[in-house]
């Protein structure tokens, strides 16, 4: 989880732009007219401007006439892509202003909903060699290589040439642009950055057989606004980011409903007394579980016995207790054969139990379940 609040949310298709490159275009075009590209996470999203069918991403408007669009993006994930949401449309849609011999750029990486899109514009016009730079939401940290630059919005004379811009605030993604501030232009940029959806974890609020329940509560509106939705984004978030250390596989919302990534699985590995982790979509301003989670989460856990382990005997008489299922795991206690205990997960070769207000892992070869 630390690893994903330290990661840093790279915009890999917002990619340097040529000014050199893009200057003699812009000597072909009239001064009445603009230049407009558009590019997408998802290869060939169909571009529309105005409700009018123009290309797909990468696209490339010349010679466009100056004046405000209706840019609409609609994209499909890949059928293998993800679990749950291979094959889904989704569409972004928005005003654009193209200029007078300006270029303008729009970059669009897709979430599963809105909330969790990360949008980028960019325009350039002759002036001040300077960056102008918005977002949404306001008051975001504005890093210009990798030293302080301000917080958005922001209006300030800058040097002419390639520039790494990190972009963070709380409760959404961090976000890196690579841009090239050309000499003698106004770069205009204006960046819509993506709600978090795995916010920073505020602890473990339970332990329930071999379930553990995570406080990932925000005041983030467009999260609590719709908590399916925000579900929908910790599963997207964390088949993107297979290095997350911890994953979740179930939700539990403060109205008390239950989410689950694939609730066969789950089922199964409860069944077999398996570790399994489960999120609270909660009010960052609540002090808990509201009743109604409270309840779903007792309800998680159909009623069972507490299932227990007998020690059996060891070649030196006693049985390491390790603080996790590895040989190089640092021990925490030890314990004799005949002792008994409750078991709380288990793994390939190894048992989790309770000794005392410990809980570590065992060998499963010198111990029975009863």
């Amino acid at each position: 989880m630390r690893k994903l609040l330290s990661a840093i949310a790279v915009s890999s298709v917002f990619l340097v732009i040529c000014f050199f490159l893009i200057r003699f275009i812009l000597q072909l075009i009239t001064p009445t007219n603009g230049f407009l590209t558009v590019s997408s996470s998802l290869p060939k999203s169909q571009v529309s401007l105005d409700s009018k069918q123009v290309g797909n991403s990468p696209y490339q408007g010349e010679n466009l006439k100056v004046g405000t669009y209706k840019l609409k993006l609609e994209g499909k994930f890949a059928t293998a892509s993800s679990k749950f949401f291979s094959g889904r449309t989704v569409s972004w849609s928005n005003q654009i202003n193209v200029g007078s011999n300006t270029l303008t750029v729009v970059n669009i990486d897709f979430g599963p909903t809105d909330p969790f899109n990360a949008v980028e514009t960019l325009s350039l016009r002759r002036g001040t060699t300077s960056l102008s730079l918005a977002t949404q939401p306001r008051g975001a940290k504005v890093d210009l290589d990798s030293k302080n630059f301000g917080e958005s919005p922001l209006a300030k004379e800058a040097k002419a040439g390639v520039h790494r811009i990190t972009l963070s605030k709380d409760g959404y993604l961090t976000r890196q642009l690579d841009i090239n501030i050309p000499e003698g232009y106004q770069t205009v940029i204006q960046v819509t950055l993506s709600a978090n959806p795995l916010p920073k974890t505020n602890g473990k609020l339970s332990t329930k057989a071999a379930l553990n329940l995570y406080n990932l509560s925000s005041s983030l509106g467009s999260l609590l606004e719709k908590p399916d939705l925000w579900a929908e984004g910790v599963w997207f978030f964390q088949e993107k980011s297979p290095s997350l250390e911890t994953k979740f596989d179930a939700l539990i919302d403060f109205n008390g409903k239950a989410y689950y990534y694939d609730k066969a699985a789950f089922k199964t590995s409860l069944n077999s007394n398996l570790a399994l982790n489960v999120g609270y979509l909660g009010k960052l301003s609540d002090k808990g579980l509201t009743a109604e989670a409270q309840t779903a989460w007792d309800l998680l856990v159909p009623a069972t016995k507490i299932t227990q382990v007998e020690i059996l005997p060891t070649p030196t008489g006693i049985l390491n207790v390790r603080d996790g299922p590895s040989q190089t795991n640092k021990v925490l206690t030890t314990i004799k054969p005949g002792e008994k205990y409750e078991l709380t997960a288990e793994q390939s070769g190894w048992y989790k139990i309770k000794v005392g207000a410990t809980e570590g892992w065992i060998s499963s070869q010198y111990a029975k379940k009863l």
